[in-house]
C-alpha cells in the first residue's frame, strides 16, 4: 500500500442503521466536524519522487453519511508552537475533487481543502519552519464548533546499511517520539507496513522475486498517528471536538546500493 495512502486512512466510521418502520434500511447522518491533518517537517515519501516544496495538506469535512462526508469550512484554522509562539495559519483550497467525498472512510489527502503554504507569509510562518521534537497545538473554529489538539513531532530516522556475512541490513537507532514506523522499499516486491524494529533486512526473500536496487523509505509515527492508523476502533486521536486525527510524523528516505 502506498505510504500516502495509508497515512490518509480515516478509520472512524458510522455503521448502517434500520429504523423505519416500514422496514426499509435508512441511512444516519452526524453535523460532527472530521479533521485530518499530519504535521511533518518534510513531505511524507510515497515511492515516487520527492514534492517540490513542503507544502502540507489537512481535510475539514462534516461526518454526514457514509454515503456523503460535505467538505466543511472554518473561521479560524491554525496552529501554534508551544515554544516560541509561532502561529501558522492554514487556507482554505478548491480540492482537486469538486465532490464531496463518498464517505469519510479512506478519503485520500487528494480531496484536501486546507493547505499550510510552504514559505511564510505575513502574520503567518510557513510548513517550512516546522520543526521535529517541537510541540503545536491546533485550534479549529468551525460552523460554531471548536476543535483543539496537541502534537509533538518525532525525531529524524537516520537509517543506514549494515553488512553482516552475505547478509545486508538497514539498521536505525530508535527515533525519540516515535511510537511506531511506517517501512516501504522497493527492493521486495512485497514488503512494507508498520513495525517498531529498527532493523530490517534486505533481500531476505527467494531473489527470484526481489529487485536489485531502489530505495528505503521510513516514517517516524508519533502515538496519536498511530493509535489512529492501527485501531479501527479509534473515532479520534489527538483532538478534543471532533472526529478524525491529528498527528505528527517524520520521515527519511535513502537510496539502496546493488546486491
Amino acid at each position: 500500500m502506498p505510504v500516502r495512502a495509508a497515512l490518509a486512512f480515516a478509520t472512524a466510521g458510522i455503521a448502517f442503521m434500520s429504523a423505519c418502520s416500514n422496514g426499509s434500511p435508512t441511512i444516519p447522518t452526524s453535523s460532527e466536524p472530521f479533521i485530518y491533518l499530519v504535521l511533518s517537517p518534510e513531505p511524507l515519501p510515497d515511492g515516487g519522487p520527492p514534492p517540490a516544496d513542503s507544502s502540507l495538506l489537512a481535510l475539514l469535512l462534516t461526518i454526514g453519511s457514509p454515503a456523503r462526508s460535505p467538505f466543511r469550512r472554518a473561521e479560524r484554522f491554525e496552529i501554534r508552537s508551544t515554544s516560541d509562539g509561532s502561529v501558522f495559519r492554514w487556507q482554505e483550497v478548491t480540492p482537486s475533487v469538486i465532490e464531496p467525498p463518498a464517505g469519510h472512510r479512506g478519503v485520500s489527502l487528494r480531496s484536501a481543502n486546507y493547505v499550510l503554504r510552504h514559505a511564510s507569509s505575513p502574520g503567518s510562518s510557513g510548513a517550512n519552519e516546522i520543526k521535529a521534537l517541537s510541540s503545536y497545538d491546533l485550534l479549529i473554529e468551525t460552523e460554531g464548533r471548536v476543535a483543539r489538539g496537541r502534537v509533538t513531532i518525532p525525531a529524524r530516522p537516520n537509517p543506514r546499511v549494515m553488512t553482516i556475512g552475505s547478509r545486508r541490513f538497514v539498521v536505525f537507532p530508535p527515533v525519540i517520539g516515535a511510537a511506531a514506523y511506517y517501512i516501504s522499499l522497493d527492493t521486495e516486491l512485497a514488503s512494507g507496513g508498520f513495525t517498531r524494529d529498527t532493523v530490517v533486512e534486505l533481500y531476505a526473500g527467494d531473489p527470484r522475486f526481489s529487485r536489485d536496487s531502489g530505495e528505503f523509505r521510513v516514517i517516524a509515527v508519533e502515538a496519536n498517528l498511530y493509535r489512529y492508523l492501527s485501531d479501527t476502533t479509534a473515532a479520534n486521536a489527538g483532538l478534543d471536538g471532533a472526529l478524525g486525527v491529528f498527528g505528527g510524523a517524520s520521515s527519511a528516505r535513502m537510496p539502496l546500493p546493488r546486491r
